[in-house]
């Protein structure tokens, strides 16, 4: 099973990247670089938005999985490889 790690931004780190796109990209390619020298990031493919329409999977508080199709909420958000 591959999960997909998904960052959302908000106005205010949106402003924070346009500010200084240099030292977010530094930052940014410091940190993926430590996820993948633990191992812990193991692929970069990109997602099948040619077959698989978008799914949102939840975990509710008492621990049980919802799946459900359809994006995380109504925006202007997209998600792609």
């Amino acid at each position: 099973m591959k999960f997909a790690l998904v960052i959302f931004e908000a106005d205010a780190s949106r402003a924070r990247i346009r500010a200084d796109r240099d030292a977010h990209r530094a930052a940014y390619e410091a940190w993926i670089g430590k996820l993948a020298a633990a191992g812990k990031r193991v692929g970069g493919d990109a997602l099948d938005t040619e077959t698989q329409g978008p799914v949102t999977v939840r975990t509710a508080a008492h621990g049980s999985d919802c799946v459900a199709e359809g994006p995380v909420h109504v925006g202007e958000e997209t998600l792609g490889g």
